[in-house]
């Protein structure tokens, strides 16, 4: 697990103010209105490395595209570079290229800081978690894209590629047990994945949480309310069970498995996944309702265009057995399938290695050869 906490400096060195056009009262007001303060001291895990940006976001926003071709918030003068403020008066005059080089390099230098420990990430584990650390007004800001009241006490930012729906559950959970409601992508949406792993790494995942300000401060003032340890004790709960769920270890009958079922007719594609609905979150359940899922899978791949075929995985001695369906999809695509219908894995065959994935962070383990595997 790696935290990422982008907005919670308020500093601007003397050097830079000359940029802006608010005096000082008012450009200290902008700060505070703008600032995720003290996420850094909310957010906190023993031995869980994080990436913290020292500086304002008002200096430049590390959390916003490189490009402003592809941020949103830079139609309201708030790119990467701010212009405007959160009620759209002028923030700051325009720069000169060397001033922007200048910040343009804190921006990469950060954002080599998050790929660097995100490799690893990968490197040691074989996949990587990502939480993106944040707080947010407890009433919208003109700036902002959603104007929804009232706003909710926590609200969790996914990424279609990125965030497994088990991460998604686990936070609902833990944060529902201390009697908290979620918001989904609103008020805010998206989280953090560096470019280089962005839309092309299933093993990077990544998954936003913002609490909202009134719950641990004064927004008036800055200072912290009594409630704030509180929260950070809920956030560390939750933090612990993320990092539980994403490490998760497969049970061991799963290296165990053996196939059989159907050859398609045209004989074994190159690769493929083997994928069941059967017995969600590794949890036991009844014939009939085995039998449902697995019809609503079939009907899911068909719907994306697959031609699936039957393939039943199980135990040497027959004595599980849950059904399922081989696919040629990409494997990216298997493992979304996967969580989709909340499985702790699925199987991968390429050529003849048979490997098993970890649903809950894309961990691939070999386990010798499909034929060996396969009894017909």
């Amino acid at each position: 697990m790696i935290l990422h906490i982008p907005h919670s400096s308020t500093d601007i060195p003397d050097r830079f103010l000359g940029q802006f056009l608010l005096n000082q009262d008012d450009l200290g007001a902008e700060v505070l209105r703008m600032t995720d303060a003290f996420t850094d001291d909310l957010f906190s895990l023993p031995e869980v490395p994080r990436v913290q940006f020292p500086y304002s976001r008002l200096l430049i926003d590390v959390e916003r595209f490189r490009e402003n071709s592809e941020e949103p918030m830079a139609t309201v003068g708030m790119g990467k570079f701010y212009t405007r403020t959160a009620h759209g008066q002028p923030l700051r005059r325009e720069l000169a290229a060397n001033e922007e080089q200048e910040l343009l390099r804190l921006y990469d230098a950060h954002h080599a800081s998050l790929e660097r420990l995100v490799e690893m990430e990968l490197a040691r584990e074989g996949a990587a978690l990502i939480v993106d650390c944040h707080s947010f007004p407890s009433t919208p800001l003109p700036c902002d894209q959603s104007q929804t009241r009232p706003r909710p006490p926590f609200c969790i930012g996914t990424d279609a590629f990125h965030t497994g729906e088990h991460l998604v559950r686990t936070a609902v959970s833990a944060l529902g047990k201390s009697g908290y409601q979620v918001g989904i992508d609103s008020p805010y949406a998206g989280t953090i994945v560096p470019t280089r792993h962005f839309l092309q790494d299933s093993r990077v995942s990544s998954i936003m949480i913002e609490v909202n300000r009134s719950l641990y401060m004064d927004e008036a003032s800055g200072n912290k309310l009594p409630s704030f340890a509180s929260i950070q004790a809920t956030l560390s709960i939750l933090l612990a069970d993320l990092e539980q769920a994403y490490s998760s270890r497969l049970k061991p009958e799963y290296f165990d498995a053996v196939f059989c079922g159907v050859v398609p007719g045209a004989g074994w594609p190159e690769r493929f996944a083997i994928i069941t609905a059967c017995n969600p979150d590794g949890e036991t359940v009844d014939d009939a309702t085995n039998a449902t899922t697995t019809r609503r899978l079939f009907e899911r791949l068909a719907a994306c265009g697959y031609d699936p075929w039957e393939v039943i995985g199980g135990s040497a001695d027959a004595r599980h057995q849950e059904a399922g369906f081989g696919v040629v999809c990409s494997l990216e695509a298997g493992i979304r399938l996967g969580r989709e219908f909340r499985q702790d894995a699925i199987f991968w065959v390429e050529g003849d290695a048979l490997s098993i994935i970890n649903c809950a962070n894309s961990q691939l383990k070999p386990l010798g050869s499909w034929q060996d595997r396969w009894l017909g």
